[in-house]
Formats: C-alpha cells, sequence, structure tokens
C-alpha cells in the first residue's frame, strides 16, 4: 500500500500527475510566468538555490557538451574507417599483382606490416596429410591452429589482448613477449583454409570491442590471393 501524506493524498499520484499534465500542457509556464519565477531548485549540495531557468539552461549546456562529444567520436570513428578501406584497398592492389607462392609469401610481412602499420605478422595454412612444407605451412589438426581455428571458424576475426601465451608462441615465435594484443583474421571467410595473426606491441590495439569489418575483407582477399596461386 502506498504511503499516504498529511493531506490525505497518495503523494506518489500527486507528483505522476503533475509531470503528466506538465509533459500534456509545455506552454504551461509561459501562460503562467510568475510561477515561474517562484520556482527554485535546490544546487547541488551546498544548499543555495538556483531559479528554474538557470537549472534549464544547465542542463542544456550539458547535454550539448555531450552531443559534441559524441559527434566528435564519430568523426573520428569514420576518419579512421576511411583510413583502414583505403589500407584494405592497396593490399588487394598488392595481392593481385602477385604470381607466385614465393612472392606471397617474400612480401606477406612487408605489405601488410606497412598497410597496417603493425609490427608482426603471421600466416598458418591448414594442410591435410601430406601437403607442401615451409614456415607457413600446419598440419590442420595440429592442437594449437584448432584452438585458433575456433575462434574464427564462423568467417568473423577476432581481436584478443589476453591470448594465451603458447598460441602467441605458435604464432609469432620469439616476438611472442612482445605482443600486447593480436588479431586473428580467417583467410577466406567460412571454413577457412588458414588464419592470418596481426601483431601489435599496444595492449589496446587489437580489443575485443573493435569491429572487424575490415579485417574480414582482408581474410577474403588473401584467401582470393590463395585460391589462384595454389
Amino acid at each position: 500500500m502506498r504511503k499516504m501524506g498529511a493531506s490525505g493524498l497518495d503523494k506518489s499520484s500527486d507528483e505522476e500527475s503533475i509531470i503528466s499534465y506538465l509533459n500534456a500542457h509545455r506552454d504551461f509556464f509561459a501562460r503562467h510566468p510568475e510561477v515561474l519565477a517562484r520556482l527554485s531548485i535546490p544546487h547541488d549540495e551546498s544548499g543555495s538555490t538556483i531559479s528554474l531557468i538557470e537549472r534549464q539552461v544547465g542542463v542544456l549546456r550539458d547535454e550539448n557538451s555531450r552531443l559534441r562529444r559524441k559527434f566528435h567520436d564519430l568523426l573520428a570513428t569514420a576518419r579512421a574507417n576511411e583510413t583502414l578501406g583505403e589500407r584494405v584497398h592497396q593490399a588487394c592492389a598488392a595481392f593481385t599483382a602477385v604470381r607466385s607462392m614465393d612472392d606471397f609469401w617474400d612480401g606477406l610481412s612487408a605489405r601488410l606490416g606497412q598497410f597496417f602499420d603493425v609490427a608482426y605478422v603471421d600466416l598458418k595454412i591448414a594442410r591435410a596429410g601430406a601437403g607442401p612444407e615451409g614456415p607457413g605451412w600446419v598440419d590442420a589438426d595440429e592442437p594449437r591452429y584448432r584452438r585458433l581455428y575456433d575462434r574464427v571458424a564462423h568467417g568473423k576475426s577476432a581481436c584478443d589482448d589476453r591470448l594465451a601465451k603458447d598460441l602467441l608462441e605458435f604464432l609469432f615465435l620469439k616476438n611472442a613477449p612482445r605482443v600486447g594484443s593480436c588479431a586473428l583474421v580467417p583467410v577466406g571467410g567460412r571454413k577457412p583454409t588458414g588464419i592470418l595473426a596481426l601483431g601489435a606491441e599496444e595492449a589496446d590495439r587489437f580489443r575485443a570491442d573493435l569491429g572487424t569489418l575490415y579485417l574480414d575483407r582482408l581474410g577474403e582477399i588473401l584467401g582470393a590471393t590463395l585460391a589462384r596461386l595454389l
């Protein structure tokens, strides 16, 4: 049961009625300025009071600051996406020009390191049974590869700043201790044929909350290139 005020009225219902009335009659204070002039609102914990208009101005100023910050965040995101889009385009052009697997391997780290400004690049391509040999090839059933594969098997990249030590060593070898965060990119979309790993020394470079659209596109480009060369 609701608590009744001294006048016998339900205080909560009273306030709800006032709010409802003011929402329905937005011009109330314009028609009754004498009421507006008598209103005051406690200011923080100081005990002093400010007028309703002053309070409204403060609220609007705070809201304006919030919207301005949001606008600048959106603008920064748009610029970052534009830069990433250009880098993916450059990567596409570069790998389209590759004519052999030797050229592909030779230029992989340099191209992607430059385009995406990362310190460490590794690519693992799965082979079934007796297949090609080389530092980038790995048995499809290799336990560490399977753990990484499960992260991207659905065709979406994953960003991680807490990848297990043994997985970092599997990907980046002696450089593993220097990797603060990395991105795992499926090569070839869904049911990928390999995994691209981009490692950065900064712990906040590849966070779990980052979007992966451009990384996914990069994986598709590499997948198409490998399908053409193999």
